[in-house]
């Protein structure tokens, strides 16, 4: 390319001139009309000829070159040992950490088996960090391993910046972007959180992800080895992932045997200070066993839906109604006759767990009457309906309408009949034939010809 180059512009140059020259008028001595054919035939083809030189001149050539990058090895990959440390020192801070760890990942995949002793070794350190955040988890939990646990409970406790400038998990990391806990049983009413696939929370689930796409049975050893040890509930959850995309089914007895252990061992009172994700780990488990309609667990959430201070354990309430379903009833019913639970979000939830089932069980059918019956004992004499402490019955008598069987409307409109019995109020009437209205607009939609 650096040798055409001045051709080309010479050449330019060179019939440019020309041009100029031939373009230069004659004296009139000189003139003839062959002359002047002549002379306009020569200049269209050195106008010609400049226009593709000029083209020329100005064409780019592509040039591949390689550049060696210092520390790398010949075949231009880092060692596998090098990338994890290089992952582990990303900055949470700088806004390209993202794509340089899902660039340092895709390297580490790319070694196969080879990089498996390095993530192993770190595995193995039980050593954990988070990309989002400048915090540096320590030591993890493991399974039948105080030792493990005593140092997340330090951990917990210390909020002191190492000395590399990291902040261990404590009351000050992050304080203010916790979320309130207002008490266990609002896990009831919440969706079951979701993992995030685009971009692991931590280097060690960042670590299963890429032993999983290496995919050799090597690999799926280590995601084993660590399923049976980690006491981590959000770890269960990534492996239960990661295993199913590359054995689907084949490690479900496993998966569902760690989430069973964990959950059996969790303290009743959740670490607000650990991460949010560890703060979930209950719900991460328990969306497991509801996942594969897990059964052999229900006798120990059983043992776990009323704590020892009185208060309902809202993953297990709904574990038990996801799972069992109508057969749930006689464990709730047995909780909501349970004297030590006092608190009105809690008496609400197992309610609720009751009352999804009205037209289909007589004792949810018993128990919407009787709340009903409450409710119009709240009512003020001479005040307008309260209709706020009616809200449990009529959310249960609407639930999933459209969905339901035509003989279990007929059979919630039953149940309409005996509520009007339970009070002559006009506004408690007038609501109720609005209700009725509903029904039989629904049923009447679906009998219509289509």
């Amino acid at each position: 390319m650096k040798q055409i180059f001045p051709i080309l512009v010479a050449l330019v140059v060179g019939l440019s001139a020309m041009f100029i020259l031939l373009n230069k008028p004659n004296s009139p001595t000189d003139r003839d009309s062959g002359e002047g054919t002549q002379k306009d035939e020569q200049i269209a083809k050195l106008s010609k000829e400049l226009r593709e030189a000029k083209a020329k001149s100005g064409r780019v050539e592509l040039i591949e070159t390689k550049v060696e990058v210092p520390g790398e090895t010949i075949d231009n990959r880092m060692p596998p040992k090098e990338i994890i440390d290089q992952l582990i020192g990303l900055d949470p801070e700088d806004e390209r950490t993202d794509r340089r760890a899902v660039y340092l990942f895709e390297s580490l995949i790319e070694h196969g088996d080879d990089a498996l002793p390095p993530i192993k070794g770190f595995l193995d350190s039980n050593q954990d960090f988070t990309f989002r955040d400048r915090i540096k988890i320590g030591k993890t939990v493991i399974k039948g391993d105080s030792k493990g646990k005593d140092n997340k409970n330090d951990n917990a406790k210390s909020a002191k910046p190492d000395k590399d400038g990291e902040k261990k998990i404590g009351k000050s990391a992050d304080k203010e972007k916790k979320p309130k806990r207002t008490g266990s049983v609002w896990a009831y009413f919440r969706p079951y959180p979701k993992l995030d696939e685009k971009f692991p929370p931590t280097l060690r689930i960042g670590l299963f992800d890429a032993a999983a796409q290496i995919e050799s049975q090597p690999a799926i050893a280590i995601l084993l080895e660590v399923l049976e040890t980690t006491g981590r509930g959000v770890e269960v959850a990534y492996l239960e992932e990661y295993l199913q995309r590359v054995a689907q089914d084949k490690y479900v007895k496993e998966i569902l045997s760690a989430a069973r252990e964990l959950l059996a061992s969790l303290p009743e009172n959740t670490d607000e200070n650990a991460l949010e994700i560890d703060r979930n780990a209950k719900a991460f488990l328990y969306a497991i066993l509801v996942k594969y309609k897990d059964l052999e667990f229900v006798d120990t959430a059983k043992g776990l839906l009323v704590r020892s201070d009185g208060s309902v354990d809202g993953d297990a309430l709904a574990y038990l109604r996801k799972v069992l379903g109508a057969d749930a009833i006689p464990i709730i019913q047995t909780a909501v006759n349970d004297e030590r639970i006092t608190d009105n979000i809690a008496r609400y939830a197992l309610r609720d767990a009751v009352l999804h089932y009205i037209g289909q069980n007589a004792a949810a059918d018993q128990l919407l009457l009787q709340t009903v019956e409450e409710g119009l004992n709240k009512q003020e004499e001479g005040e307008r309906f309260n209709w706020g402490a009616m809200k449990l019955p009529t959310t249960a008598l609407f639930r999933n309408l459209e969905n339901i069987p035509d003989e279990a409307i007929m059979a919630r409109q039953r149940l309409l009949s005996q509520m009007r019995q339970q009070s002559i109020h006009p506004e408690f009437a007038g609501g109720l034939d609005r209700m009725e209205n509903k029904f039989n607009s629904v049923l009447e939609e679906r009998r219509a010809p289509r």
